[in-house]
């Protein structure tokens, strides 16, 4: 599966569909953590301060009231209107161009360029371990045919040595035959060489491909392990 997590400014939030979908086609399994900054210069900064003339008005029409009522002389200063509410208010709403738009996108690009050739640099050096490795694993398999014969001609004598120590008196002997016969087969490894064999060849052969068979192979790794 694919987990992509974008961690963006609120300006930018309605890109993060078009950037998801620019991802997905580069990346196709795993986790990815995408974080996006954004700095403005200093002409940018500065933030639009809208004023209120008529909530202004309503709160000098509503002290003056409140002084005639109390009978309060004092004037009313500006610096008294200025520490009342909602009568400066700051807009932070950002309205992106379409310059920036072009810039954010053409950085994304950028990265999952870059994210590629590291890809592809890392994929390199892990497809030459994986097949040397796989390369060992099929020399030891190898080695294993000969001296699986050896072991299992050991254990037949083995077998053989403890049915004589044992008295067969009253025993059926095509019952002790039979018996003798399932612990050999038992105790032979041939059918796991036999896997472990085809299981390297399957792994070599989609390691030495181009296309993404990380799944395939971190199921085949457990078969592998299985059988060894």
């Amino acid at each position: 599966f694919l987990d992509l997590r974008f961690h963006l400014p609120r300006e930018y939030l309605g890109f993060e569909t078009d950037l998801k979908k620019r991802c997905a086609k580069l990346v196709g399994r795993g986790c990815v953590d995408v974080f996006v900054q954004r700095r403005l210069n200093v002409e940018s900064r500065i933030i639009p301060i809208q004023f209120n003339k008529a909530q202004a008005k309503a709160w000098l029409t509503s002290v003056n009231a409140l002084k005639k009522t109390l009978g309060i002389k004092d004037a009313v200063s500006l610096r008294d209107l200025l520490n009342l509410p909602h009568i400066f208010e700051v807009n932070d709403k950002v309205q992106l161009d379409k310059r920036e738009e072009a810039a954010l996108k053409k950085t994304f690009n950028g990265a999952l360029k870059a994210l590629q050739k590291s890809r592809e640099q890392e994929g390199s050096e892990l497809q030459r371990e994986i097949l040397k490795l796989l390369l060992d694993l099929a020399e030891i398999v190898e080695g294993l045919l000969p001296w699986r014969e050896k072991a299992q001609a050991r254990i037949e004598k083995r077998l053989q040595d403890r049915l004589r120590e044992v008295s067969t008196e009253g025993v059926d002997a095509s019952r002790v035959a039979v018996e003798t016969a399932l612990q050999l087969d038992k105790m032979d490894v041939r059918e796991e060489l036999v896997r472990l064999s085809e299981h390297v060849r399957a792994c070599q052969s989609w390691a030495k491909g181009s296309d993404v068979h990380g799944k395939k192979l971190d199921f085949y790794a457990q078969e592998l392990l299985r059988e060894v």
